[in-house]
């Protein structure tokens, strides 16, 4: 076909959509340069085309500067300059620029380090109005025509200026638009962005330099200078017309700040009535009638004066025992990420500190998605896969210290709060721990292996109640690739039995410690020492950090990307709640009940994963249910654990220990085969306790 031809064809496009022949016209772009000799214009009713083939040298067309991009051989440039805005009902002009290869495949423009300009003619949009009539002009050139796409509500007239409308309030006559941006059309967002480009003047021509930016570097300048146009408006939104400017969004996030402070009070409220149940079963519990004997006027819990042996009042009948049953849906509600948080009770972390550490990494996520925004701007068609890479690894960078460090503060926190409500418990846990170590010598416990084996089990996965789903996983995973070095101890003289049997006895002789008990009332607050009280002001602080940081990000941006990022991370975690939580949970216990009934007819490694014996000395029940199994050498000290961190609690909560047990710690007790523990050890405690409880008496 000849270039006349080509031309008519062109022109006949021209009574369609912009959208829908903008995919013909680069084809026959691609023939028309043939024909041109490497050079093509045509000017039609609805858009005016220029291409032109790349070399060496950057390309200079009238309406466009391109620098060298490298791209291979016979590749073309064009722009098309739409006489009707394709995306909105604006009147802001449009143009697209875009680069091909020779058989009109679109390329991405990536990795520009110089950016590309397009000029722009630009007259000042002005508006005349006539209230009493109605009429709203559009003053072009000294011409008054009737204004497009301009609504009247009242007083109010909404009239485009560029790529946004604008709210213009009567009596006002003359209404000339702010000077316009160099915007590029998000298709992400489908929203209009001005992200990456940046605007110059030259007499009545506007320079519109912009840059696609995936290179790492530039994408991080991007970033910079995308928090500091953030930051910059600080002033403006903090103030008494920045709180009328975006009521939307002080609402939005204003709300958000009022649900976590209810969240936190409910938290606190649910752990006031479970606690007393939690003490009234711990008075009941028969392995602690030797320990209360041997204080009888030291109280279990600070709170609760009569919580003693000689003083207790029962609250009468503390509730059924939940039988043990395994029942895949209740696990599931009770091992949930989110679920758990309102659903179980932990004496070491209350609710409202498991409540408050979710809600801080939501807010967080949002935070590191607004934080980095600028990374991708200027990416019309996306980000390509070595960006959403780096993208990934620099989110990674962000979130997982804070979720790490958030974890160990609230383990630090939790052991702090328990050993301050609970001083007898703890301390006789540790005399537990002190009596396994003195004891070793006589029945030659490998407290090495121990050691080695307790270490491969995350210390904070009992924290959420999923240390055994995904993210417990995913540490072991890490810790398989980069594995710890055990330090071999220097191996201790060989003592005496009667030197052994002498500090056993001074370990079980060791008084309590005596502390201050206070009014019930003291009860009801969130958190009672120096380092919760410390965690509870971080935790809030940071919250209120990326609240307003996201106040901040919205109110500098258009309104729908904000919406946008609202949106999409909503979605996502109603994904999460609803979908993707419960498949896992359902998913790893299902896989691990399968691999565990079976392991002794399984291949390697598949065996191993079924495997979950921690050594006879110690059941699986007591070990994996253990929170502080980094201590634990026999099953002296990680059964009395078991039973006052899990047993109990769960007893008090009215949930069977099946569904709120890590699920490696009941594999046994499901399949049938359990393990049998090796008890010398705590028959000599018992023995010793008894003897020096008689003696005394």
């Amino acid at each position: 076909m000849s270039l006349d031809g080509l031309s008519s064809l062109f022109v006949s496009f021209s009574a369609y959509s912009p959208l829908e022949i903008k995919g013909a016209l680069n084809t026959l772009t691609s023939a028309a340069l043939q024909k041109g000799n490497g050079s093509f214009a045509i000017e039609t009713a609805a858009f005016a085309l220029q291409s032109k083939t790349l070399s060496p040298e950057p390309l200079v067309l009238p309406r466009l500067t391109l620098p060298s991009l490298g791209l291979p051989s016979g590749s073309f440039a064009s722009t098309i300059q739409w006489t009707t805005n394709p995306y909105d009902q604006s009147s802001n002009p449009v143009m697209s620029v875009s680069a091909f290869s020779q058989n009109a495949t679109e390329l991405p423009i990536h990795s520009l380090s110089t950016p590309f300009t397009t000029k722009w003619t630009v007259e000042p949009t002005v508006y005349t109005f006539f209230c009493d009539q109605g009429i709203a002009l559009l003053n072009k050139s000294s011409v008054f025509v009737s204004a497009p796409n301009v609504t009247r509500r009242g007083s109010t007239w909404t009239v485009p200026c560029g790529s946004f409308f604008t709210n213009v309030s009567c009596p006002v006559q003359t209404y000339t638009c702010p000077p316009v941006d160099c915007v590029y059309w998000n298709k992400s967002f489908s929203t209009w962005s001005s992200d990456g480009c940046v605007k110059e003047v030259v007499g009545n021509d506007m320079l519109c330099h912009c840059t696609h930016m995936t290179d790492f570097s530039v994408r991080l300048q991007g970033v910079a200078s995308e928090n500091a146009k953030v930051f910059a408006i600080a002033s403006s939104v903090y103030s008494e017309q920045g709180l009328v400017l975006y009521a939307k969004w002080y609402g939005i996030f204003g709300s958000l700040a009022l649900i976590t402070i209810v969240l936190f009070a409910i938290g606190t409220w649910l752990d006031f009535p479970i606690r007393r149940l939690y003490v009234d079963w711990l008075m009941k519990n028969k392995k602690f009638k030797s320990i209360l004997e041997r204080t009888p006027m030291t109280p279990i819990y600070r709170y609760n004066s009569s919580s003693s042996l000689q003083r207790y009042c029962a609250l009468g009948s503390p509730g059924h025992e939940v039988v043990p049953q395994f029942n895949p849906c209740r696990r599931m509600c009770v091992q949930h990420s989110y679920f758990q948080s309102l659903l179980r009770y932990d004496p070491r972390l209350s609710r409202s500190f498991r409540i408050l550490f979710l809600i801080l990494m939501q807010f967080h996520s949002l935070f590191v998605t607004a934080l980095l925004y600028g990374f991708s701007f200027g990416s019309k068609d996306g980000l390509n896969p070595s960006d959403t890479i780096l993208l990934s690894l620099l989110t990674s960078l962000v979130t997982i210290p804070c979720v790490r460090i958030g974890l160990q503060c609230m383990n630090t926190v939790g052991l702090k709060e328990f050993q301050y409500q609970f001083p007898m418990l703890y301390d006789e846990y540790m005399r537990r721990v002190e009596f396994e170590e003195i004891a070793e010598p006589l029945y030659k416990v490998d407290t090495v292996s121990k050691e080695k084996q307790a270490i491969s089990v995350d210390d904070e996965e009992d924290i959420t109640g999923e240390g055994d789903e995904e993210e417990g996983i995913l540490l072991r995973v890490l810790r398989w690739i980069v594995p710890r070095t055990i330090e071999a101890k220097e191996k201790a003289p060989v003592k005496e039995r009667s030197v052994v049997l002498k500090e056993l006895a001074a370990c079980v002789q060791k008084e309590y410690p005596k502390f201050f008990t206070y009014a019930a009332s003291w009860d009801i607050l969130p958190c009672h020492t120096l380092h919760g009280w410390a965690f509870l002001l971080a935790t809030f602080g940071w919250i209120a950090w990326c609240l307003q940081y996201l106040l901040l990000f919205a109110a500098s941006h258009a309104s729908s990307v904000g919406d946008g990022i609202l949106t999409s991370y909503a979605s996502s975690e109603l994904v999460t709640i609803f979908l993707t939580q419960p498949i896992s949970v359902l998913l790893t216990t299902g896989v691990l009940v399968v691999l565990h009934k079976f392991k002794g007819h399984l291949p390697w490694p598949l065996s191993i994963f079924g495997s979950v014996t921690t050594k006879n000395s110690i059941p699986s029940m007591y070990f994996f249910a253990n929170p502080l199994n980094h201590h634990t050498y026999t099953v002296l000290s990680s059964e009395f654990a078991h039973t006052i961190f899990l047993d109990i609690p769960s007893k008090a909560s009215g949930v069977d220990l099946f569904s709120t047990a890590p699920i490696k710690s009941i594999l046994s007790s499901i399949n049938g085969d359990e393990e049998v523990p090796d008890r010398r050890i705590e028959d000599l405690y018992y023995s010793m306790v008894d003897y020096y409880v008689k003696t005394r008496v």
